[in-house]
């Protein structure tokens, strides 16, 4: 098997299996500007949905003037920023007091102030560790809240490290690791994901995770040959894996699915 770059490249092409119509939905996000949230933004507005990017700079809207087959006037920025959590509580009180109707939202967003020291252990592992804990919990209960008269689906981008320890012979030799705090908070959201779910079902919210293998991202070749072999499906993640799979909570199709890990890892975290 060949796992040179363009292979991986062909298969890193953002193609849409399942199209879902979104049309006149709200969807809220967190981390909407990423590397796996910018396209999944982009096939939000191909399906009609009206998006609330919640972003610390609107100047970040430029990441998506790129794309040409998109309406950029369904894009409305929300200014916030995780660590900011009197904004979090004031954006959905908002919501709740306008009698806004909000059908979705999407946590893709996090704080890893430790990914360029992967043995910190100072102020930068409590900053971490503070601000995605609290915020994801209220992010959660706050968004629950505001969908508890029409029900809604809220999704969690979880990591495939919450459920399987790093293999770091993957990183020997290279500049790149994952940091000890990350594990600990995606398994701590995905914790939560299923605490409100048991608490918002009786008014049809549905809280789920998608925990997330890893995604090709134009890594060190050898990176890849090793993590690869590691992959029944002998493959990193695409950014197509991942939509699909948001796509398919955030519609009618997914309404009996709640409080679940659907885990997108190309059969990893099976061995």
């Amino acid at each position: 098997m060949v796992y040179g770059s363009e292979k991986l490249h062909t298969i890193n092409k953002t193609k849409i299996r399942m199209k879902i119509d979104l049309t006149g939905k709200n969807i809220y996000i967190t981390g909407g500007t990423g590397k796996l949230g910018i396209p999944l933004v982009a096939e939000l507005l191909r399906s009609g949905a009206n998006v609330y990017l919640m972003i610390r700079d609107e100047k970040k809207l430029d990441l998506f003037k790129n794309y040409k087959d998109i309406d950029l006037n369904n894009i409305y920025p929300v200014q916030c920023e995780l660590g900011d959590f009197n904004r979090i509580k004031s954006i959905t009180e908002n919501i709740v007091d306008g009698g806004f109707n909000v059908d979705g939202f999407i946590h893709a967003g996090v704080y890893r102030p430790c990914q360029l020291d992967h043995s910190c252990y100072d102020e930068n592992i409590h900053k971490s560790l503070s601000v995605n804990s609290y915020s994801s919990i209220l992010l959660f209960d706050n968004f629950s809240n505001a969908m508890k008269k029409n029900g809604g689906s809220i999704i969690n981008i979880g990591s495939i490290y919450s459920k399987v320890s790093p293999d770091f012979n993957l990183y020997k030799g290279l500049d790149m690791g994952t940091e000890p705090d990350y594990p600990f908070i995606k398994a701590g959201a995905s914790s939560a994901v299923r605490y409100y779910a048991s608490k918002y079902g009786r008014y049809n919210v549905r809280l789920n995770t998608i925990v997330l293998g890893g995604v090709f991202n134009h890594q060190p070749e050898e990176f890849v040959e090793r993590y690869i072999k590691k992959v029944p499906l002998g493959r990193m993640a695409s950014a197509s894996d991942f939509i699909s799979a948001c796509m398919f909570l955030l519609s009618d199709d997914a309404s009996y699915i709640t409080g679940s890990e659907i885990t997108v890892d190309g059969g990893l975290s099976a061995l």
